[in-house]
């Protein structure tokens, strides 16, 4: 799509046959304000100019869905095909969403889930979508959502990642869903900002950024939270399985919740660390327990929490004297 783009905007440049590009972001993240679009489709209209293919496919991917009447309303009054085009994408709401959930994964109960790693399922998709033939034909991440083709390997071009993300600003989940790890590390942050649901994909990441020590954890986290699509649970239920596999040592997530939780953000931190503990502690407690409840407890006496955790009680009650044990007695104290 870059190198469509690139291509075709040289050519305008070269024939001075559109005046402006219609799929200049309004936002960092790379999204188009709908107003602005329409008016900017109004405007070519006005000039008797036909927009070149691919920007005006870029432009229907980036326009935020789900505008006002107003704008709905002046986007039917335009009358080129381009102007009919957009307004029958904002009328049918953009693209669909599409999970990222494997289909064995415990909606209800993500804290049951198996040990071991579970993998986000690709997007795929038989919309009809009205864009522009071009985005039928290219093979990056727009036209994989469109087509429902999935490409065997991934070229990771670290300088075109960022823009994978702008390419499609209110679809994070399902650009996660196609990353078998991160092209960089600075990708994450722009990714997380952007929008659309953070489903299984986006959380999954968060959990690998653990895995690997990666700094951008911390952002994806706050970025989350404040946005309030941090889904606590889901992220417990991914790392649970990770540790109790041994994919994800104990020590290395709690370094990463650490650094989260230092920034002041004790209480989304302890909405995480609560809702893992049960199948960490469960039966015979996974290895590096010791120093979760240690941060567990931490992370309660920072932020206020009160209320009894059964499984942490359960172990507080054993007659042992191991560390394990006395971190849980000195976590149950402070929920108190």
């Amino acid at each position: 799509m870059l190198k469509a783009r690139l291509t075709e905007a040289i050519d305008l440049i070269e024939a001075g046959t559109q005046p402006f590009l219609l799929a200049l972001p309004t936002d960092t993240t790379g999204a188009i304000d709908a107003a602005v679009l329409v008016e900017r489709i109004a405007e070519l209209e006005g000039l008797g100019v036909v927009p070149v293919p691919a920007d005006l496919g870029q432009a229907m991917l980036r326009v935020t869905p789900a505008p006002d009447g107003p704008v709905r309303r002046a986007a039917e009054d335009l009358r080129s095909d381009a102007g009919r085009l957009l307004a029958r994408w904002l009328a049918e709401g953009g693209l669909p969403h599409q999970d990222s959930t494997p289909p064995d994964w415990p909606v209800d109960d993500p804290l049951s889930a198996a040990p071991g790693w579970w993998h986000s399922v690709h997007p795929r998709s038989e919309h009809d979508a009205p864009l522009p033939p071009l985005l039928q034909s290219l093979p990056p991440v727009a036209a994989m959502l469109v087509s429902g083709h999935r490409e065997k390997t991934w070229p990771y071009h670290t300088v075109a990642a960022p823009f994978w993300a702008a390419q499609l600003p209110h679809h994070r989940d399902e650009v996660a869903a196609r990353l078998p790890y991160l092209p960089t590390e600075s990708f994450f942050p722009l990714l997380v900002e952007s929008g659309g649901p953070a489903g299984f994909a986006t959380h999954w990441h968060i959990g690998d950024q653990l895995r690997r020590s990666g700094g951008t954890v911390v952002d994806a986290l706050l970025t989350l939270a404040a946005q309030g699509q941090l889904d606590s649970t889901l992220l417990a239920g991914q790392l649970q399985a990770r540790m109790r596999h041994g994919l994800l040592p104990v020590g290395r997530a709690v370094a990463g919740l650490r650094a989260a939780a230092e920034t002041g953000a004790w209480a989304t931190v302890w909405s995480i660390v609560e809702a893992v503990l049960p199948a960490l502690l469960r039966g015979t407690p996974v290895r590096g327990a010791a120093e979760l409840l240690a941060f567990a407890t931490e992370c309660a006496g920072r932020c206020g929490a009160k209320g009894a955790v059964p499984e942490v009680d359960a172990l507080a009650a054993r007659p042992a004297s191991n560390k394990t044990v006395k971190n849980a007695r000195h976590l149950r104290e402070v929920l108190r």
